[in-house]
């Protein structure tokens, strides 16, 4: 049982299985990345450990456990079917969409809203498992935005924070989900209420009053006879990590490489995860744009993509 507890679908570490055997590694998403240097006593961090549990013998999820153990984290095994339905379902193809107001690819499935329903729960077990009763419990991102209120059911007397790591939308583009009413409520369990911009915690503000016909005082709710505190909190990255990485002779390496092939060029370098919502289409378009108004600039500005 730990005092500060955080929840995420995926951990900082992961296993993935590479000609038949595990293979432990750590995380690249930007969750990841940016809560990389968050230490805490007597921490636990909760969340998938990468396979489907489908392919794991009763031995290998007792190695998985282990390993995790290691690292002060917690396993919450989901099947390809979960998998499929509550993380690329509901998650990737109905939220993500909408969240980043590409509506038109929203897809409507009542069979991954289900799913997701059951998953959250499966998360809220792991999380009483894991939490002192009066517990700090920290959850992360749109995979996991019922579990606030779940968890504030069993631990009433935790404190419960929430931080969206994507967008949250308009209210005209929220109130497209079905579903909106429970995830309102779920997010309401928390505590405190964490989103990138202020523009994100106006639009989560407004949806909320709509919904639930709440009002709100310089970004504090009361509801259910609790007071929930919306706030802006522009996350970063552990920059002394990273500047230390300079002084590394495998980045020296890198750098004098990329030196002599782009030398006496401009560099534009941009680094994403593959995905719709990033630009990556339209930034290869400006660039073009940019060569064809302005020729002088070919082989003097290359514009270099690392796609994830």
């Amino acid at each position: 049982m730990h005092n500060f507890v955080i929840v995420s679908n995926r951990l900082p570490v992961f296993f993935s299985r590479v000609d038949g055997k595990l293979v432990f590694s750590t995380s690249s998403g930007g969750l990841a990345t940016a809560m990389s240097s968050l230490e805490a006593e007597d921490q636990v961090w909760v969340g998938w450990p990468g396979i489907p549990e489908d392919d794991l013998t009763p031995a290998e999820k007792a190695q998985i456990t282990k390993e995790l153990r290691k690292h002060n984290c917690y396993p919450v095994h989901l099947t390809a079917q979960n998998i499929a339905d509550y993380y690329e379902g509901y998650a990737n193809d109905t939220l993500w969409p909408l969240f980043h107001y590409f509506q038109a690819f929203g897809n409507f499935n009542d069979r991954y809203y289900s799913a997701y329903k059951a998953v959250n729960r499966q998360f809220v077990a792991a999380v009483r498992k894991c939490a002192n009763p009066d517990a700090t419990v920290w959850v992360q991102d749109y995979q996991l935005l019922l579990l606030p209120g779940l968890i504030r059911k069993i631990l009433p007397d935790s404190r419960i924070g929430f931080f969206l790591h994507i967008p949250f939308p308009s209210y005209e583009i929220f109130r497209l989900l079905p579903e909106r009413r429970e995830l309102i409520e779920g997010l309401m369990g928390a505590d405190l209420l964490g989103f990138h911009t202020y523009d994100y915690a106006r639009h989560f503000l407004s949806s909320a009053n709509h919904i639930l016909g709440t009002t709100s005082d310089h970004g504090a709710i009361e509801y259910m006879g609790r007071r929930v505190q919306v706030d802006t909190f522009p996350i970063g990255i552990d920059y002394a990590k990273f500047r230390a990485t300079l002084s590394e002779k495998k980045t020296k390496q890198e750098i004098d490489i990329l030196g002599e092939r782009y030398k006496n060029q401009q560099i534009l370098l941009s680094v994403d995860r593959l995905d719709y919502s990033k630009g990556i289409l339209q930034r290869l378009q400006a660039y073009e744009q940019l060569l064809c108004r302005y020729p002088p600039y070919i082989r003097k500005v290359t514009l270099l993509i690392i796609a994830v």
